[in-house]
């Protein structure tokens, strides 16, 4: 069993990309290899495969 976290970052037109996108590609390299555990696509909408499932939960919080 496998989780699979998805997600949208809201307004970050407003920011430039650097400020946000760098610690959240840093954060997924902790918990994956990118593309085949995580991925960025669209600019700002994302993935993550969590194998674990207990930790799944944590991980989205």
């Amino acid at each position: 069993m496998t989780s699979i976290i998805t997600g949208d970052i809201v307004n970050c037109r407003k920011l430039p990309s650097y400020i946000w996108i760098d610690g959240l590609k840093k954060l997924f390299k902790t918990k994956g290899k990118n593309p085949s555990e995580w991925e960025i696509y669209r600019g700002d909408e994302f993935q993550l495969e969590i194998k674990n499932v207990e930790e799944a939960l944590i991980v989205a919080l």
